[in-house]
């Protein structure tokens, strides 16, 4: 790859060593790490995946820890998981989504985000500076989530319990010239004055559906 590519001038760089032409050693290194990077994230490949964590391994200090392990999601405040079988009894409640900009505590940029729920319920933010959204009153259920943001949309299978609140993170991830969306559902679910108590210090952005509950409601799968 050195030795054969072709020397192109650049802006404020010299590109030929006396009477032999200089190689561009920078832009075949370019050429080749996308190459590598390309074929490394393909699906179906050799490359052994891991999955990231859905909890970035830096948390806040604000962020009580109540187990351990890294990655691991953590919900304070005596928070426990929800037994799916108790579950029912919320069934008739209305359920809550959070969605976190990953690492905690990072701000999102200036650019468009966009949220999809069941291809019936869509809402855009133009505006950064936030850490989140807080979506109110949704059906409990099966949804198909939608989230694009910074020119990249990726798409999620969500399970709501009533008078939960779900949180999924997000994130943009860039290797090498890739850039990533990442979507992750933590496993952990908590009533809302729990979960509020875990993420009080972050600035959300606070969605209330009221009719577009009715919409949902019956696209959504027991």
């Amino acid at each position: 790859w050195v030795e054969r590519a072709p020397a192109e001038p650049s802006a404020g760089r010299s590109v030929s060593v006396g009477s032999e032409p200089a190689v561009d050693h920078e832009g075949a290194l370019q050429a080749a790490t996308n190459i590598v990077a390309y074929a490394l994230t393909r699906p179906g490949t050799m490359t052994p995946a891991y999955a990231p964590p859905s909890w970035s391994a830096s948390r806040p200090d604000w962020m009580p820890a109540t187990g351990e392990g890294e990655g691991e999601a953590y919900l304070g405040g005596g928070a426990a998981p929800v037994e799916y079988e108790a579950a029912e009894i919320y069934s008739d409640l209305d359920a809550y989504l959070a969605l976190l900009h990953s690492p905690l505590g990072r701000e999102t940029a200036d650019t468009e985000l966009t949220v999809r729920i069941d291809g019936a319920y869509s809402m855009r933010l133009l505006r950064g500076g936030i850490h989140g959204l807080m979506l109110y009153n949704l059906p409990p259920g099966e949804h198909w989530l939608e989230l694009s943001y910074g020119g990249k949309s990726k798409q999620l299978e969500l399970e709501l319990v009533g008078g939960q609140v779900t949180t999924a993170t997000f994130a943009l991830n860039r290797f090498a010239f890739l850039t990533q969306l990442r979507l992750r559902q933590m496993p952990e679910l908590a009533e809302l004055a729990d979960w509020r108590q875990s993420f009080g210090d972050l600035m959300l952005e606070e969605v209330f559906l009221d009719e577009d509950n009715e919409v949902l409601q019956e696209r959504a799968r027991p």
